[in-house]
């Protein structure tokens, strides 16, 4: 039976793996431009603490609304601790100003969370930025 890919041989060859080599530096640089938060945007590290009256709030959501961008979300875990994430994959923050919300998810409930921690100010830096609310009912 004969062979059903031809032999490549020689200068083929060549231009072949330079082909392949092309093909695979450009998945890789658009899978880094894909995975990240777009061209310009700058991201801070942001975690921290969420108690009420001292006791963590587990399975809240922290917002942080940034002017002109997407928001990022941290969820607390059963500790009080959060890490906020702007997109899958990519943990942060929009560097700058923002506005940060503490409200429990759609279809889920909780103590209810007093309505000053509904719109907060927070500035965003580079880097690690720790903010922990420790919310007190009335």
């Amino acid at each position: 039976m004969g062979r059903l890919v031809p032999k490549i041989e020689g200068k083929e060859m060549r231009r072949t793996k330079h082909v392949l080599s092309l093909l695979a530096l450009s998945v890789l640089a658009l899978n880094s431009l894909g995975c990240g938060g777009g061209p310009g945007v700058e991201l801070g590290e942001v975690y921290g603490r969420v108690t009420l009256d001292g006791k963590p709030l587990a399975g809240v959501h922290v917002y942080f609304r940034a002017k002109g961008g997407r928001p990022s979300v941290g969820i607390v875990d059963d500790e009080g601790y959060y890490e906020a994430v702007y997109t899958a994959g990519v943990e942060g923050v929009r560097v700058g100003p923002c506005t940060v919300s503490i409200a429990w998810p759609t279809g889920k409930s909780g103590p209810p969370i007093p309505a000053e921690y509904a719109q907060m100010k927070r500035e965003v830096k580079e880097g690690k930025n720790e903010f922990d609310f420790e919310l007190k009912s009335k």
